[in-house]
């Protein structure tokens, strides 16, 4: 979610990074403490982007600085999968 509402954020976060962009560094650490996970281990893509409609919903409705598209949202699922 960092790098899907970087571009919106970026002075905010500009203000925390030390180097690079924080969702890549965020990336790093999840995996360094073996806490990153794929969508991948939970279920397969044509099942996650059954929900796709829902997943936009819910991002569009909730405090997210963007409003996603149904493009943006599949590339997102297929990012984290």
């Amino acid at each position: 979610k960092i790098k899907l509402n970087y571009d919106a954020n970026k002075d905010k976060l500009r203000k925390i990074e030390v180097g690079e962009p924080l969702y890549l560094f965020m990336d790093k650490l999840l995996k360094e403490i073996g806490a990153r996970k794929r969508l991948s281990e939970f279920v397969g893509l044509d099942e996650a982007l059954k929900y796709l409609d829902t997943f936009i919903e819910l991002v569009n409705n909730s405090g997210n600085p963007i409003k996603v598209d149904k493009d943006t949202a599949k590339k997102f699922i297929e990012a984290v999968y």
